[in-house]
């Protein structure tokens, strides 16, 4: 639920700083997004726990902050766009974040016992940095070059749609009328949110 915020946010940052404008039809469709998202985790619910979690607080604002993060690196990726290509913005993007993650990688890594990792687990770092990171950076700040923040960000919404999708194709969980009803939702707030956009007239 709360991964599925960053569009809240860049609208809320972006018309705060003046980035983005968008009309009263475009806010509506986000919000019917959002509330598309809720009605897919309403869905969830049933079959989730968080019993386990040792502290729930930081970890929902640790995800908050990270929802927060997200957003202001698609508005600050807009402007740049505007004058580099997408393939070397997400160059940049993932070269300057693997030197930190590398460095906190360290100490795990040292303790690590590499004969006991199979290929299952090298597939998934292989899956995870090739498609997920990069093909995923590009097409996301190709987005944003083409059609700006605040409507590619609508389009994250979809995420948790596709999750259940995925997870009741592959894993066999319930589909409920609440994945239904919320995709359903979701859509019609990305559609009402493309009209938006396209009404507002950004004077010169």
């Amino acid at each position: 639920m709360i991964l599925a915020t960053p569009p809240i946010f860049i609208a809320l940052i972006g018309a705060l700083f003046k980035l983005e404008r968008l009309s009263g039809l475009a806010w509506l469709g986000i919000l019917l997004s959002f509330g598309g998202i809720a009605l897919v985790i309403v869905g969830n619910a049933p079959t989730e726990t968080s019993s386990g979690t040792a502290n729930p607080v930081l970890g929902d604002m640790l995800t908050l902050g990270a929802a927060i993060m997200w957003a202001l690196y698609t508005l600050l990726a807009a402007p740049l766009l505007r004058r580099h290509a997408p393939i070397k913005m997400t160059a940049l993007t993932i070269a300057s974040g693997t030197a930190p993650l590398l460095v906190i990688a360290v100490p795990g890594s040292l303790t690590t016992d590499w004969s006991t990792v199979g290929l299952n687990a090298w597939l998934g770092v292989l899956y995870s940095g090739g498609v997920a990171l990069a093909i995923g950076y590009f097409l996301w700040n190709r987005g944003v070059q083409q059609v700006g923040a605040a409507r590619t960000a609508v389009y994250s919404n979809l995420t948790p749609v596709l999750s259940a999708l995925v997870a009741w194709l592959v894993r066999g969980d319930a589909l409920t009328i609440y994945h239904v009803i919320g995709a359903a939702v979701i859509l019609t707030g990305i559609t009402l949110t493309r009209r938006g956009r396209r009404l507002v007239v950004i004077p010169d």
